[in-house]
């Protein structure tokens, strides 16, 4: 029955290492820091500022007053931005009829002055005058993308581009906006379009990625980074993403291979070791384990006790004891510093290894010491009556049984230990009850027949 226990918590610890590997690098929606990017791209900002200038195709019609005025004002953008802001607020004001280009040009200034709510007013107001006005559907979709109202930014970049826009720099918004939103179908389509309008930046491809992960396409996010790889052969952050992809895939060789390789180029810090370590003991590869925690640990001593105790408890499942040996003697110089969330884990480990060796005495101090750190544990309490068994001492282990019934999941497999060591020592009356009680949590035809056993050989002797 304890060993049913321990097979449970061995498997919790192999699905929380793999989870642990998966979550190591986080297929989130902002794995390259587009959002960001996106709002800070200099080309695109300088395209955004040179909006101030007509163009002919969807701007709204201005008559030959307006145009001489508008001559006016871009004179002085050159020499006086606040005295143009003036002159456009005042036209603005003064006549509600004027061109919807005066409301835009405010707008872009009102923008540029970091005055966001001013310029959201005008934009709308120019879009109100002249619905088409191809420019201005543009420029609210960056400022309200900028506001994080995605919805809206959206509506107005995919307005924008039914009206002509093909400019990369809109699809590439349009599509992470509807990326934000989940829609990835669409993403997919306008970060495509993105790229056959500007195949030279990056940010596009890395979109699709992004899009291929988030909507468990890892296959082809593997594929397309390749292609990344290939133009940006030392970047990092492309590695990574491809080792994720490939750890997703469950291609955990492919992913260790990648973080290798930023590790040959020097560029491998605490977090990828640390990856590399526990995808080492993944696959069963006790040296290289030991080796990449190792050098982890001489780095920053106190970076990966977590995985190397549960690369260690890896290892250990596989046969190798070995290794998993010399992983936790990486942490026994600080073992008095292990924070409290990991020591029941390392000690639990000790107390395995210590056993697995012949060493009981060691086992029994280090399942103690998990014990004090969770006294009513009815998993430890049975491990240590099982090894008090093993040393003889049967008074000690009953004690132990008794504590583990406390512990409702415990409770039956320590009634059973109980049973047994009474058994031996022919206190039948005794069994007898505790039978009873293990019966009461859990039938079956055998332990019936068990409890009517020790009934009759309870009579025999009286």
């Amino acid at each position: 029955m304890i060993l049913y226990k321990h097979h449970t918590s061995k498997l919790l610890l192999q699905i929380a290492f793999t989870i642990a590997l998966l979550s190591s690098h986080s297929r989130g929606q902002e794995l390259f820091d587009l959002g960001y990017r996106l709002q800070s791209d200099s080309q695109f900002r300088e395209s955004f500022l040179s909006s101030y200038g007509i163009n002919a195709e969807n701007e709204p019609p201005i008559t030959e007053l307006e145009s001489v005025i508008l001559q006016k004002v871009a004179e002085m953008f050159k020499v006086n931005t606040a005295y143009a802001q003036t002159m456009l607020e005042s036209l603005v004001s003064e006549n509600t009829k004027t061109s919807a280009t005066f409301n835009y040009l405010l707008a872009n200034l009102y923008f540029e002055n970091e005055e966001y709510l001013l310029a959201e007013t005008e934009y709308q107001k120019a879009i109100e005058k002249f619905p088409s006005f191809q420019r201005a559907w543009k420029n609210l979709g960056v400022l309200l993308m900028r506001g994080d109202d995605i919805e809206k930014s959206m509506q107005a970049f995919s307005k924008s581009v039914s009206l002509g826009d093909t400019s990369a720099g809109t699809l590439g918004r349009l599509a992470y906006c509807h990326f934000l939103l989940g829609n990835f179908l669409s993403s997919e389509a306008a970060y495509t379009q993105a790229i056959l309008h500007d195949p030279e930046n990056p940010q596009w491809l890395e979109g699709k990625v992004q899009v291929f992960m988030e909507s468990g396409r890892f296959e082809e996010a593997a594929l397309m980074l390749d292609e990344l790889i290939r133009r940006y052969p030392t970047s990092k952050i492309y590695w990574l993403a491809q080792s994720n992809a490939f750890l997703a895939l469950s291609q955990n060789e492919q992913a260790a291979r990648n973080i290798e390789l930023i590790r040959g180029m020097g560029a491998a810090g605490t977090d990828e070791l640390n990856q590399l370590g526990r995808l080492y003991a993944s696959l069963g590869l006790g040296s290289l384990t030991y080796r990449t925690f190792s050098e982890l640990v001489e780095k920053e001593p106190n970076s990966a006790t977590l995985s190397i105790v549960e690369a260690a408890i890896a290892l250990q499942e596989k046969g190798d004891n070995t290794t998993a040996k010399e992983l936790v003697s990486l942490l026994e110089p600080d073992e008095e510093n292990i924070p409290e969330q990991i020591a029941q884990s390392y000690f639990r480990l000790k107390a395995s290894l210590a056993k697995d060796s012949g060493d009981l005495d060691s086992a029994i101090e280090f399942w103690t010491e998990a014990l004090n750190r969770d006294p009513l544990n009815g998993e430890y309490l049975l491990r240590l009556a099982s090894l008090q068994i093993e040393k003889g001492n049967k008074a000690q282990a009953y004690l132990f049984a008794e504590r583990a019934q406390l512990d409702e999941g415990s409770r039956f497999t320590a009634l059973l230990l109980q049973s047994k060591l009474l058994v031996e020592d022919r206190r039948f009356d005794d069994a007898q009850v505790t039978l009873g009680k293990a019966l009461q949590i859990r039938s079956s035809e055998s332990l019936q027949n068990l409890y009517t056993r020790v009934v009759e050989a309870s009579a025999q002797l009286r």
